[in-house]
């Protein structure tokens, strides 16, 4: 698994990269997480089951993406609404279809996503047409900058990264991965 290795991460910076798909386990073992911040990528469909793996998670920032506002989101809606999660998701709004445009995410009603018709023919897993490109080649960590203090800090800022290095130290508490090419996160 991409980050089930880091332990001790409370804080992941993955915002302005081509994030397109989250796969359902990409942050499996991320239990001490506390910030996610995927806003400015190119996500239109995610659902509840990504963050099972980050019980801890209470500040995540979702808004500039393309949100397809239909019943495949149906959970992560319903998840955003819950009152415990008010710092999760605020603004990020639907861009299709027309009749959910520019509306929060944390506002839309469930039902108005998807009748119980649709919910029985919702296939459990995303569609997989038009899926990115798998990039192989490996991504070394040496490109990016090691703080130890204040805390055990990795600066992939800007760094024109495609995926996520594979050499990245297991005792990292914040990564930054902001203002890349990095258009997949796969487990």
């Amino acid at each position: 698994n991409m980050f089930s290795k880091f332990k001790k991460l409370k804080s992941l910076d993955l915002q302005q990269n081509e994030i397109s798909k989250i796969e359902s386990e990409a942050f499996f073992g991320l239990n001490k997480l506390t910030t996610l911040l995927l806003q400015h990528n190119q996500i239109k469909v995610l659902t509840e089951e990504v963050f099972i793996y980050t019980p801890l998670l209470s500040y995540l920032r979702l808004y500039d993406n393309p949100w397809h506002c239909t019943c495949e989101i149906e959970t992560l809606i319903s998840m955003l609404q819950i009152p415990r999660n008010r710092n999760l998701g605020n603004y990020a709004k639907c861009e299709s279809p027309q009749e959910q445009k520019n509306k929060k995410l944390r506002q839309i009603k469930s039902e108005q996503l998807c009748n119980e018709e649709e919910k029985e023919q919702l296939d459990p897993k995303p569609q997989v047409s038009g899926r990115p490109p798998v990039i192989k080649p490996e991504v070394d960590s040496t490109f990016c900058h090691n703080y130890v203090f204040p805390i055990q800090t990795l600066d992939c800022k800007r760094k024109e990264l495609k995926k996520v290095p594979n050499n990245i130290p297991p005792d990292i508490v914040k990564l930054d991965l902001s203002y890349n090419k990095i258009n997949q996160l796969r487990p």
